[in-house]
């Protein structure tokens, strides 16, 4: 990883504009539909910008914040883009009951259970 985005204490692989740029052709796939920048509304001056996502699950509007308009608008759409695969979580590729797997497997169940275990804490 280049280390030459080091704006002290957020380190960028690509600069924010970038980031931005590569973003922008995905949003509509994301429900963003405008990007607000709100920074006057207070008299403090730091970055802030309302992310829209107005057919949304849960929140419909994320507000990013950064040292730039740029990071403050990679930071709001990140935030929106975390929130739309919270609400919308794809089926698992498959199912199956304990006793169903042994059987298909030629598996004891706890030899099933044990490596269903193992994957989900990482272990393999």
């Amino acid at each position: 990883m280049s280390l030459s985005n080091d704006l002290g204490g957020t380190i960028r692989e690509v600069a924010a504009r970038e980031t931005l740029g590569r973003l922008k052709p995905l949003l509509a796939g994301f429900g963003i539909t405008r990007l607000a920048n709100i920074t006057g509304l207070d008299c403090i001056g730091i970055p802030v910008v309302a992310v829209y996502r107005p057919n949304a699950r849960s929140l419909s509007v994320a507000q990013g914040k950064g040292l730039s308009l740029s990071a403050a608008e990679v930071s709001g759409v990140m935030e929106s883009i975390v929130l739309y695969h919270a609400e919308n979580i794809s089926e698992p590729d498959a199912y199956a009951r304990m006793r169903s797997a042994s059987q298909r497997t030629g598996q004891p169940m706890k030899a099933i259970a044990e490596a269903l275990l193992a994957t989900l804490s990482g272990e393999k």
